[in-house]
């Protein structure tokens, strides 16, 4: 039900893309996400990881300690208390572990992030049909903005991100893909758009490969050949992908000029 494919170049995992895309014959513009090839954590939210001493994370102490702490930090405007929702989204952009995983608009962005790490794949997805399959074709048809107010029985998209502030009481079983209010220069940069998951605790290709529902066209894996991860590095240098241009700040120059010096 997940077709995988292995390419070798960046020109390779266009053409797939591409070929691949075509085939879907959807309107939908698709995500995609890099990640290591790890089938235990595979497209897994790191909330639901086990924390390096091996505990799990406490999700609603996190968020709330996060809303609490942040305002004061750096020189960034944070949201209103009650946005729930750009919370979220703020603090899984910082690296706090949250109910989402991360996706991109951007393939280059998404190979960019794959290549970080050992054995790279990159995903593709249908964020509508996800929401359709996840809903039971409820959802909203273009996967609009989460609001903070209104009938919760209508604003489906809204319920898993209740859930991560109220103690996981009232999220639906899978996952839904959400596009974000942008409240920080990364999530632009990085074209950022996000799936968050309901009650189910497992990474979304298993979810796919278990559910008897019509899962075909929702999601293509692309393995990356290990050798050609330095070239493929290179290459996305030479396109303009690095990490100052996905990190816009200090540490990011920082990072990247101790890279190529």
């Amino acid at each position: 039900m997940i077709d995988e494919k292995t390419v070798a170049s960046i020109e390779e995992l266009i053409y797939e893309v591409r070929k691949d895309y075509a085939s879907w014959k959807t309107e939908t513009f698709p995500w995609f996400r890099g990640e290591p090839n790890n089938t235990g954590t595979s497209l897994l939210p790191k909330l639901y990881r086990p924390a390096e001493d091996g505990r799990e994370h406490k999700e609603n102490r996190l968020l709330q300690n996060f809303r609490a702490k942040a305002p004061i930090y750096g020189q960034m405007r944070t949201p209103v208390r009650g946005n729930h929702d750009l919370w979220l989204f703020l603090a899984q952009h910082y690296g706090l572990p949250t109910r989402l995983l991360g996706w991109t608009e951007g393939l280059c962005i998404a190979l960019y992030f794959a290549l970080l790490k050992e054995e790279p794949v990159v995903w593709m997805l249908d964020p509508i049909k996800l929401c359709n399959i996840s809903t039971e074709n409820k959802s909203p048809e273009n996967c609009p903005l989460t609001l903070t107010w209104g009938d919760p029985v209508n604003n489906i998209l809204r319920k898993n991100i209740d859930a991560a502030w109220r103690l996981e009481q009232g999220a639906i079983e899978f996952p839904v893909a959400v596009k974000p209010t942008y409240i920080d220069m990364r999530m632009s940069v990085q074209k950022s758009c996000f799936t968050i998951h309901g009650s189910e605790k497992k990474g979304l290709s298993h979810l796919v490969k278990e559910d008897k529902k019509e899962c075909n066209n929702l999601l293509n894996k692309y393995i990356i050949v290990k050798q050609s991860v330095n070239q493929m590095k290179k290459d996305l240098m030479f396109m303009g992908i690095s990490q100052a241009t996905l990190f816009p700040d200090l540490f990011g120059l920082s990072k990247e000029l101790k890279s190529i010096f």
